[in-house]
């Protein structure tokens, strides 16, 4: 075989390389007559690049016939092109590559390969013309994870006159651990952005999403975090782009990848549910998790959130699995919530908040397990997520008989439920108390529910109120007494978790759940939920204010109504405050050797810290938001650049929290 490479230009001259030996191996060659299978089998292209040519070709391998490459080498019958190189790279399944260097770039290149296959001729000539072409990359992102890397990425776009988006001109994309040395065997998916949701999304497909371009490499390299990748187009001209480097990042924490079908296939009509956080059918993966490697599971994602949602590009997801999952090692349930954290630059507000419910105010009995993840959507990075069991009835969660199996009103004591007071009212069943409360059921569907169960459900919170608001509400021999309708132990504990924290909803405006418990028939306060904006991280008060003042003496208000926490006119009672008092002089002990920076090897926010630290890098690089301004950010967020001065940040509003709860409760 040979190949022969011409250049056109003003004057022609004639590069002539000799070029590889080729053995065709059969099993019974005389019996072998399907021409037509040699020759679509064995194909060859050409493509150029700055100065340089590079080569590609795949011979057919059956049971019937081999095509083994051996030999390469060159001569130059003219002069002028004395530099000109061919290299050898390492080859990829049946493809075998060559480089050729040191040409000119605007000149183009007649590539002509020439050779006999089981005595059948086989040609083909390609025209190149080098040249140095470069892409606006954006979001770029290399990440190894569960044995693999995965690489995303994408490019500015074209806006025409009716404001459609068109993509860059892509024919492949290439990737190289260095320029022509070595190709990976790797898949190629583009997905849509689906953070850079426009709030109208036109049927037409006019002003189409901006698509991620992901690349997932089978074989990561053990040292890849030394080594960059290369990234190379290549466009509708058989031209090759300039190369950007990728250097690519191991994670440390655990690894969730959820594959979205329909982001996959552009799908507009998915984009709308998406948007409006509606059900979309996914698989989900787990890497790097002891308790379940390698797990893989149908489900169901959508989004969830409110302000977060709506003011965040970094989105935060309910998970249902179609059957029960140990997911993450976690009991085994169906609903799990992956939070974003995306104004929680600690990213820890509340994995620290669940881990002290659950650990230290336990008069509480349930309240969410949650685990630092990372989470990549179609192999494409999303950064540092908290994922966390959600609140519902069952055996391992809030154990309490669901008040939708029962079938008998009369029997309605002998079933619990939840409830949210939450200001948005957006469930299927929500009032409000006659106190502008406001209340909506959790868990069950309101809309199966029969009419006089909801009318018994308002009814008995409309009692409590109306008990605790009663002049002789703190008498215990009065049937208006609190503790008749109350557990106080868990309404104390939670109170003070969320003093703690100075939680921002925490004034009954929103996520502050209560559920009723058929076992002593009272109600129980908890499960905590969403601290996000806990822990000093509001603008709501200057800094030196922001720490001190109890956050249950805030009145919530929303559409001209206000109304007070229960906690209010519980305070009032001199026997509620002293029982506070006390669990808090209990407590501070157990609160300070969590936070200690000492404590690094147990359950700790300094253990926590630490693990998180690696990944943290990772989530703001894909999300540069230290020292910038995000929703509700706390004053003197810009000159808090780095995630060490975020910590710093959160340890100092805590300690001074502590000690301003200390001396007034």
């Amino acid at each position: 075989m040979s190949l022969k490479i011409s250049v056109r230009g003003c004057s022609v001259f004639i590069v002539a390389v000799s070029l590889l030996f080729v053995c065709c191996k059969t099993d019974d060659s005389d019996d072998f007559e399907d021409k037509q299978e040699i020759t679509t089998g064995f194909s060859f292209s050409a493509y150029g690049r700055d100065k340089s040519i590079f080569l590609q070709w795949s011979g057919l391998s059956t049971e019937k016939t081999v095509l083994d490459f051996e030999k390469v080498s060159i001569e130059y019958s003219e002069a002028g092109l004395e530099n000109a190189e061919i290299k050898k790279v390492a080859p990829v399944a049946s493809q075998k590559r060559y480089l050729l260097s040191n040409l000119e770039n605007e000149k183009e290149y007649s590539v002509k390969f020439t050779g006999i296959i089981k005595n059948q001729p086989y040609s083909k000539t390609v025209n190149i013309v080098p040249k140095s072409i470069t892409y606006n990359f954006e979001r770029v992102m290399g990440i190894v994870a569960g044995g693999k890397t995965y690489i995303s990425f994408t490019l500015k776009e074209f806006e025409d006159a009716a404001e459609n988006i068109s993509e860059p001109d892509i024919k492949d994309l290439n990737l190289y651990d260095a320029i022509g040395e070595k190709l990976f065997d790797y898949k190629i998916t583009k997905t849509l952005a689906h953070e850079k949701i426009d709030p109208e999304i036109k049927e037409d497909g006019t002003k189409a999403y901006k698509k991620y371009y992901s690349i997932v490499v089978d074989d990561s390299v053990p040292d890849s975090e030394t080594v960059p990748f290369l990234l190379r187009i290549l466009n509708s001209e058989n031209i090759e782009s300039a190369p950007l480097e990728i250097c690519v990042k191991k994670i440390t924490l655990p690894a969730v990848n959820i594959a979205i079908p329909d982001f996959e296939e552009e799908n507009l009509k998915s984009l709308e549910k998406f948007k409006n956080k509606e059900k979309l059918n996914a698989n989900l993966e787990v890497f790097g998790c002891p308790e379940t490697e390698k797990m893989s599971a149908a489900l169901t994602i959508k989004g969830r959130g409110n302000s977060s949602w709506n003011n965040a590009p970094k989105k935060s997801y309910t998970l249902k699995f179609s059957e029960k999952q140990n997911f993450l090692g976690f009991e085994k349930n169906k609903s799990f919530a992956l939070i974003a954290n995306y104004f929680d630059k600690t990213l820890l507000r509340n994995q620290t908040s669940y881990e002290l419910a659950k650990n230290v105010f336990t008069e509480m009995p349930w309240n969410p397990g949650a685990k630092s993840v990372n989470l990549f959507i179609n192999n494409v990075y999303q950064g540092v997520y908290l994922a966390v069991e959600s609140i519902k009835i069952g055996k391992k969660r809030v154990n309490i008989p669901d008040i939708a199996d029962c079938k008998n009103i009369e029997e309605i004591d002998d079933y619990g439920f939840i409830l949210e007071i939450d200001s948005r009212q957006d469930e299927n069943f929500n009032f409000t108390t006659t106190r502008n409360v406001p209340f909506s059921l959790k868990e069950s569907d309101g809309d199966d529910l029969q009419t006089e169960v909801k009318t018994k459900i308002e009814e008995k919170i409309q009692n409590v109120e109306n008990a605790i608001y009663s002049d002789d509400f703190a008498e215990p021999t009065s049937q208006n007494y609190y503790g008749n309708f109350l557990n106080i132990d868990s309404f104390v504990d939670w109170w003070l978790l969320q003093e703690l924290a100075k939680n921002t909803d925490s004034n009954f405006y929103s996520s502050c759940y209560i559920y009723f418990n058929p076992t002593d028939k009272k109600f129980w306060m908890g499960p905590v939920w969403d601290f996000d904006l806990g822990w000093g991280n509001i603008n709501t008060y200057t800094p030196e204010k922001s720490y001190i003042g109890f956050k249950a003496d805030e009145h919530a208000e929303k559409d001209g109504k206000t109304w007070e926490s229960w906690i209010v006119q519980l305070l009032k009672n001199e026997n509620f405050k002293n029982k506070a008092k006390k669990r808090w002089s209990d407590l501070k002990p157990k609160i300070e050797e969590y936070f200690s920076a000492e404590n690094v090897d147990a359950l700790s926010y300094e253990s926590n810290f630490s693990s998180l630290q690696n990944d943290a890098e990772l989530n703001f690089e894909r999300w540069p938001i230290l020292g910038e301004a995000v929703w509700k950010a706390p004053i003197g967020y810009e000159g808090r650049k780095t995630y060490e001065a975020e910590k710093k940040f959160f340890i100092d509003w805590k300690d001074n929290r502590i000690q301003w709860l200390e001396e007034n409760l």
